[in-house]
């Protein structure tokens, strides 16, 4: 089961690549699976991110998407 979320994150980056996120309050190492560019609606509130799908050290899987419009992080997915 996987829930939608929309919440901010804070990511640890490294050469422009997420290497680790704050998941309550604890750092989190992550390892990337895949990773994908959204660029779409431009015509209208145009969606840019790129997103990645990735487990935590704790064995948490997630996708997480950086925001390149409004320049932030958030969890897109978290799968059970």
């Amino acid at each position: 089961m996987t829930r939608l979320k929309h919440n901010p994150l804070v990511v640890q980056v490294v050469d422009g690549m997420p290497i680790a996120i704050i998941w309550e309050e604890r750092r989190q190492s992550i390892v990337i699976h895949q990773q994908w560019v959204v660029d779409d609606r431009w015509w209208d509130e145009r969606l840019y991110q790129t997103c990645y799908k990735v487990t935590t050290d704790s064995g948490l899987l997630l996708v997480i998407c950086e925001d390149h419009v409004h320049r932030q992080w958030y969890v897109q997915r978290e799968y059970d």
